[in-house]
């Protein structure tokens, strides 16, 4: 069950590798690597801004969302889903430098290489865990499984990468997380109620989340906001 539910949010992040991915071959084949690089800098750093408020929401209102998705006979999968939510930025980002990146300019070798890596460090992970954890343990497995990929294609891939992977800027989205998960542990000891719980965390999480980064003007907040106001008007 926690493994469904961090894995519904993932779905969406992940979903923009798949889709960059004709755009990014196309550019590499007419030779604008230029283009390629601007591109694949914003899909990451796109990621990066989707899926740490995503998994700051899934850990810190991890009890709530499993009564309501799932029952409050599945609270056990509580920590199961605490330990899945990262692997919304492992996999969002290994897919980034993975599809976008590596396999249009033909390193799909490394890509290859860090899921056989990732495979065997979660077979072994799962044998040493589950015995002793249960689904705690294949959670834990998973987590470390993803890290593993990510890694190994930054690490194996970094000459071929053209996109900058830290960057001081990067730091608003993690210091805008921070204030959201203060922000919903607060609502969490003043609502009791689940569903309310999750109504009142999303507008709070949202308006938190998006003050922060508009108060430090963040260049991809404000290129969003702007593309939203001109549908909007439209």
């Amino acid at each position: 069950a926690g493994n469904k539910l961090s894995h519904v949010v993932l779905s969406v992040v992940a979903s923009l590798g798949v889709v960059l991915l004709p755009r990014c071959s196309n550019l590499i084949e007419t030779g604008q690597m230029e283009a390629f690089s601007k591109v694949t800098n914003r899909s990451y750093r796109l990621v990066v801004s989707l899926s740490l408020p995503c998994i700051v929401g899934l850990i810190v209102l991890a009890t709530p969302v499993i009564c309501i998705f799932c029952g409050e006979e599945f609270l056990e999968a509580v920590p199961v889903l605490c330990w899945t939510a990262p692997i919304i930025l492992f996999i969002g980002l290994s897919n980034v430098i993975g599809l976008q990146i590596l396999y249009p300019l033909g390193k799909e070798s490394i890509v290859i290489w860090s899921t056989v890596g990732g495979a065997v460090l979660n077979f072994l992970l799962n044998l040493l865990l589950i015995p002793l954890q249960g689904a705690v343990g294949a959670a834990i497995s998973t987590f470390g499984a993803e890290l593993i990929v990510l890694l190994i294609q930054i690490v194996v891939g970094r000459r071929s990468l053209p996109i900058r992977l830290f960057e001081r800027d990067y730091l608003n989205y993690l210091q805008a997380s921070v204030l959201m998960a203060f922000a919903l542990l607060g609502l969490s000891l003043l609502i009791s109620n689940s569903w309310s719980l999750i109504a009142a965390s999303v507008m709070v999480g949202v308006f938190s989340y998006a003050g922060f980064l508009w108060i430090k003007r963040d260049v991809l907040f404000l290129e969003v906001f702007s593309y939203a106001t001109k549908l909007i008007k439209k």
